[in-house]
């Protein structure tokens, strides 16, 4: 929430000064998570594209408000639960498309995205992991995952059904596989720093990558061009991480120590023994 509020703040501060295009309903909607039901088009030709992102937040916020109660209403049935609504709003999207009501950002047509992955994760936490391993490696998935994508190009609406599959496959395969070459690759100290501010590379690329609007409507002017608009993500990036994102995560581990396998356990055996010695 941090980094997002402080994303939010700078183009609200940069709109109130005539320096970025925004129309206030998108800035609100990014910062209720509901950007994504938000009209593409409500100013100008180039005002939604500072919070266009958002959308994706959305889905996120929406999903984490949604998985964990399905995960302690439904501990037996988790995984049917999650393939049925996974099933509905993929048909959901079907009919949507036929009828001309597609809007490939709406959480109700895109959740899918992580329910599948949902359930990957919580099959791999059962038996089924073992079962699986000697099939979910690298050099096995990869193939499969292009020729899902190719079929992708082709199947109504493929895109959007198969990628949660292909993606959640090959980072199941090199999470089981980590030795492998793909394993090694995404371990790197360079993939591992990417993947610690990705989270700020995410939030601040709109700000910075602008290349399809006109030269004369770019407000940020040098920083909006090439190689300057890398060199200033990057760097607002990092300045999030090491500034704001991590000293509030070390914070956040002091306030709630992180979970531990085990805990759960432990808890409940004192509790059990005390309901004992109590009676």
């Amino acid at each position: 929430m941090p980094p997002a509020l402080a994303y939010l703040i700078v183009i609200g501060l940069l709109h109130l000064v005539r320096v970025l295009p925004l129309h206030p309903r998108e800035w609100l909607g990014a910062l209720l998570f509901w950007r994504n039901y938000i009209p593409a088009r409500l100013g100008g030709p180039d005002s939604n594209w500072y919070t266009g992102h958002f959308w994706s937040l959305a889905v996120e916020e929406h999903f984490y408000l949604l998985l964990p109660a399905i995960l302690l209403l439904a501990r037996r049935s988790r995984v049917i639960v999650l393939s049925s609504m996974a099933t509905l709003i993929i048909c959901w999207r079907g009919h949507a498309v036929t009828h001309g009501m597609a809007d490939g950002f709406r959480t109700d047509q895109r959740l899918d995205a992580l329910l599948v992955p949902a359930i990957l994760a919580i099959l791999l936490s059962t038996s089924v992991r073992d079962a699986v391993r000697p099939y979910l490696q690298p050099l096995w998935v990869a193939p499969w995952c292009v020729l899902l994508v190719l079929f992708s190009w082709y199947a109504p609406f493929g895109e959007t059904v198969f990628k949660p599959l292909y993606l959640s496959a090959l980072v199941a395969s090199t999470m089981l596989h980590p030795s492998t070459l793909g394993g090694q690759i995404l371990e790197s100290h360079f993939l591992r720093f990417v993947g610690r501010i990705s989270y700020g590379l995410y939030l601040w690329q709109q700000l910075f990558f602008v290349e399809h609007f006109e030269p004369a409507t770019r407000p940020l002017s040098i920083l909006q061009v090439f190689p300057f608009n890398w060199i200033s993500l990057f760097g607002v990036a990092i300045v999030s991480y090491y500034l704001l994102e991590r000293p509030l995560l070390e914070i956040g581990h002091r306030v709630a120590s992180p979970f531990r396998a085990g805990d759960d356990t432990v808890r409940l055996r004192g509790l059990q023994a005390a309901q004992t010695e109590e009676a």
